[in-house]
């Protein structure tokens, strides 16, 4: 289970994240080609959430 298990629009925004954590979100979004921040930090919540849940996952075995 990692990034390459994210659905594509999710490891998108992860992978360009990860190579490129000084940047903001406004500026992620201009890169990713997304109208808005609100979008990436959208998409950013639910990469959070889906780490999350497999944590606690991994955490009950």
């Amino acid at each position: 289970v990692g990034i390459d298990s994210l659905p594509g629009d999710l490891r998108e925004v992860a992978i360009l994240r990860l190579k490129n954590m000084e940047l903001s979100l406004r500026e992620l979004a201009d890169k990713l080609g997304l109208e808005s921040k609100s979008v990436v930090q959208n998409k950013m919540n639910r990469i959070l959430k889906i780490a999350e849940k497999l944590k606690k996952m991994e955490d009950s075995k």
